[in-house]
């Protein structure tokens, strides 16, 4: 019964938020970066980034050659750790405790790396291996502890690590968390082969970043099937506390990406378990929003198509009410993070040439 009064609530919240009047905010380019060739250092396999309490970007790299780049104001990149004292092996994420260390992730091995603020090295944390995400989903909680998920006796619950790293526990998920939940099987396709069963994304069925995270733990999630609901849940609770209603207006894809990702799924079938998916289930609409980001302030960024060729933020406070619409000049390459400041946004796109650039962006209030 708490569940289904919550869900009244939030049915009717949103109709009364969208009464509100957004402000009109624009994005004005800072300072671009390519990274340093010379230095071997490009943005392809930028795999996490974080910016730290100085204003610095630090950009976990993957790849050839994996490293922590230290980017500074200005963009430009003053410092590459990862050789010498400091190797990753196939990192996959990094936070920042409130002293300014620095703990990068390596799954592959089963250890945490920790280093100082400047990214000096400090020491290696080993634990137990039990698999990985593409991007680590750990964070560093308001209560000073690094959460992060694990398997146990074949569930998803918190491993809390001691703010020094020296000891740990494990914590039960909440019933109702969003983030400790399994893709929608809508959403994936399954295929079995003599080396397990793999899964991979259906195109266009849902977003690509369906849920984010605040430092208390409570969550922004946007709910399927049609993904124009979107609610905020806080930290172990289910029972949602405030609800956006996007608007019902599918950008249709357009036929050559349709075309190219019925190929794609083609592929990766035939080359997992020369199977043949069902092609039908990719849907010829984008879904309502593309992915969500939370900045400084706690405010909810909505990465949403307006038509097939332009796309804008919604930005909603943390109440859920309209705040401001933000027309993007550049597209985002959404795989790869994105990260707030006080009045900045940083993000990487890919130019005509395919080169990666770090797009650093002044949010302009008008």
């Amino acid at each position: 019964m708490l569940r289904l009064l919550a869900v009244l609530v939030v049915v009717i919240a949103p109709i009364t938020l969208r009464a509100d009047t957004p402000a009109r905010w624009r994005l004005v380019e800072l300072w671009r970066s390519g990274g340093d060739p010379a230095r071997q250092i490009t943005f392809d396999d930028a795999i996490d980034m974080k910016r730290a309490a100085n204003g610095q970007l630090l950009v976990l790299v993957d790849g050839a050659r994996p490293q922590l780049v230290i980017i500074d104001n200005t963009g430009h990149p003053a410092r590459g750790v990862g050789s010498g004292a400091v190797r990753f092996d196939r990192p996959n994420g990094l936070v920042q405790f409130a002293d300014g260390r620095i703990v990068v992730n390596e799954p592959i091995v089963g250890r945490l790396t920790e280093l100082t603020e400047r990214g000096d090295f400090v020491r290696y944390v080993p634990y137990e291996a039990w698999g990985y995400t593409e991007r680590w989903l750990g964070f560093v909680h308001i209560d000073g502890g690094l959460y992060e998920p694990v398997v146990q006796d074949g569930r998803l619950v918190w491993r809390r690590w001691a703010e020094d790293l020296s000891t740990f526990d494990l914590l039960p998920a909440g019933a109702c968390d969003p983030g400790m939940v399994r893709a929608s099987p809508a959403a994936v396709y399954e295929f079995s082969s003599p080396h397990g069963t793999t899964a991979i994304p259906v195109p266009f069925a849902q977003p690509a970043v369906s849920i984010v995270r605040a430092p208390d733990g409570s969550t922004w999630t946007g709910i399927g099937p049609d993904y124009r609901r979107i609610v905020h849940t806080p930290w172990q609770s289910c029972d949602d506390d405030a609800a956006i209603e996007l608007p019902e207006d599918p950008v249709p894809v357009a036929p050559e990406d349709h075309a190219e990702a019925v190929a794609r799924v083609r592929q990766a079938a035939f080359g997992i378990a020369a199977a043949d998916p069902d092609l039908s289930r990719i849907p010829d609409v984008h879904p309502p929003f593309r992915a969500l980001y939370l900045d400084r302030q706690l405010r909810l960024w909505i990465d949403r198509a307006v038509s097939p060729t332009s796309r804008l933020f919604d930005v909603y406070g943390p109440d859920g009410r309209p705040v401001a619409t933000v027309p993007m000049t550049l597209p985002i390459d959404v795989e790869k993070p994105v990260v707030f400041g006080d009045s900045e946004i940083a993000f990487f796109t890919t130019g005509d040439d395919g080169w990666v650039w770090l797009v650093a962006m002044r949010i302009q209030v008008d």
